[in-house]
């Protein structure tokens, strides 16, 4: 076969290379990467047994839908949202809270001071009337 014409040689080779696993594709460089887990099948994955229906019907790989959060994850989310709103409200009634203890342990010095001052005063008094009963 060595005398074969061109156009079968050329029809070998269009063959040949159409039913190659990597084609000559420059932009491919023949390098082999490896499936995807969203291109495995169902079986290949693993599932729970009774898992609750969470995800989105038409996807038959268990991927759970970006776009539409399950229900409680939902519910979750909002009580979450509550809960940091009133953590924050708690924290605005501590700041409260304690300005008003600074204020009340602040009179109750000043009230001290004061019952010293008057305590004073008195046994001042009582000295001087003492002092005037016996002249």
């Amino acid at each position: 076969m060595a005398d074969s014409s061109p156009t079968q040689t050329g029809t070998q080779t269009s063959a040949a290379t159409a039913y190659s696993p990597l084609s000559a594709n420059p932009s491919y460089g023949g390098q082999y990467y490896p499936p995807h887990l969203q291109f495995m099948t169902p079986q290949q994955q693993a599932t729970q047994p009774n898992a609750p229906s969470q995800y989105h019907p038409l996807n038959q790989y268990r991927v759970p839908s970006p776009t539409i959060p399950p229900p409680w994850a939902t519910e979750l989310m909002q009580d979450i949202k509550f809960i940091k709103i009133s953590v924050a409200k708690l924290d605005k009634l501590e700041q409260l809270v304690d300005r008003i203890n600074a204020r009340v342990e602040n009179m109750e010095n000043e009230s001290k001071m004061k019952d010293t001052q008057i305590n004073d005063i008195e046994n001042a008094l009582q000295f001087t009337n003492s002092e005037m009963e016996q002249s």
